[in-house]
């Protein structure tokens, strides 16, 4: 199925470098260094957050919006739209620092997109809103929106970072967003540090994932299938404690001999790069192995190896494992041996991501099956 994603993204005064606009107060808008402006963290979180996590969608288009000092007319240039993601990064890496533009028409701007999100039926539709303000007209965003979708009769999801938003502003914003089935994260920009926006982001990027995985799902099954489906999800919530033993002894050699092979391939491809974190013990981590980039020695990929002694094509990932999946998929590559204590065979999955789009992943098993809380099933589809 085909993902339209329009990210709109706040230009006004507060963004930027506003001391000319609010000589008394600027201050507040900038980071405690009194010089990052919110743009450049909104910059920073499309960049390292939310691009690597749309990188599957059919097309993205990014625009700007501000008024139009003294006016309440709208500028909001559409700066790419296309699904080249170096020319997505590009452009916004490129975006100036709001400088003496205008207020926050947010309604406008929204609408916009969704005028253009609705060219395309049948398909999963999303709207991500940066921004750190409310809206400046007399319009409201929050109602125009719902208007919006209900009069074009489409389903849009849509997700909002709010950065340092006021108490009514995200109130708002999260009416909003669980009106659409989206997700929403304010950010207060005076505690802004890579880390802290890294781990608001992880709900977020895991809904708009998940949204987009359960579409495809749905739309590519027949009906008798979704219904076994919503039955089996009854099932599953039932308040039920299962107890589930595990052959510790079992799992253990299925890991040492499967990560070993792996090694072995692993160092072929990639000769004095390999960084292998369970080569004495199991180390704990949500990975496997390290790509090490020589040049820069930074890492190149994560990899994280699955097995069973069977030969199904199905493995397991924990919450810890998937949540980091989410947060690197760019970089990430899963490789899986099946009959790993007898005849090993290797799937090598270079972008889960991708794979689950496309359906030669799918997420969950085709058989039933007990399983440990906050773990996943993931199928290869042959």
């Amino acid at each position: 199925m085909d993902t339209y994603i329009e990210i709109v993204l706040d230009n006004s005064n507060s963004m930027g470098n506003c001391k000319d606009v609010f000589p008394d107060s600027y201050l507040q808008y900038l980071l405690p260094d009194g010089k990052t402006t919110r743009m450049e963290v909104a910059k920073e979180i499309l960049l390292k957050e939310i691009l690597p996590t749309i990188d599957y969608a059919t097309l993205v288009t990014v625009s700007r919006f501000h008024s139009i000092d003294g006016t309440n007319k709208i500028e909001q240039p559409i700066l790419y739209s296309g699904n080249n993601f170096e020319a997505i990064r590009h452009t916004i890496s490129e975006i100036p620092i709001p400088y003496k533009t205008g207020g926050t028409p947010i309604t406008e701007a929204v609408l916009n997109a969704i005028d253009r999100l609705k060219k395309y039926p049948n398909s999963d539709r999303k709207l991500i809103l940066l921004t750190d303000g409310e809206e400046t007209t007399k319009s409201d965003y929050h109602e125009a929106s719902k208007t919006a979708l209900n009069v074009h009769g489409i389903r849009c999801n849509i997700f909002i970072v709010g950065i340092s938003l006021s108490n009514e502003a995200s109130a708002k914003a999260k009416e909003l967003v669980n009106q659409t089935g989206g997700d929403f994260v304010n950010i207060q920009s005076s505690v802004f540090s890579d880390g802290s926006v890294r781990s608001k982001l992880v709900n977020l990027k895991k809904s708009i994932i998940e949204d987009s995985i359960s579409k495809a799902e749905i739309l590519n099954k027949p009906v008798t299938e979704i219904e076994s489906l919503k039955i089996r999800k009854t099932i599953f919530d039932d308040d039920v404690d299962i107890e589930i033993v595990e052959d510790s002894e079992l799992n253990e050699t299925i890991r040492l001999q499967s990560e070993s092979l792996l090694f072995k391939i692993l160092s072929q491809n990639y000769p004095g790069r390999v960084k292998w974190e369970n080569e004495i013990s199991e180390s704990g981590k949500s990975f496997d192995f390290q790509i090490i980039d020589s040049e820069f020695s930074n890492t190149e990929y994560y990899i994280e190896c699955k097995a069973t002694s069977g030969s199904e094509n199905s493995f397991i990932l924990t919450k810890n494992e998937w949540l980091f999946f989410i947060s690197n998929s760019t970089n990430y590559q899963l490789y899986f041996v099946k009959n790993a204590t007898t005849n090993p065979v290797v799937t090598k999955i270079d972008n889960l991501m991708k794979w689950l789009i496309s359906g030669k992943v799918i997420p969950f098993h085709t058989k039933n099956k007990k399983v440990k809380a906050e773990r996943v099933y993931f199928t290869i589809v042959q």
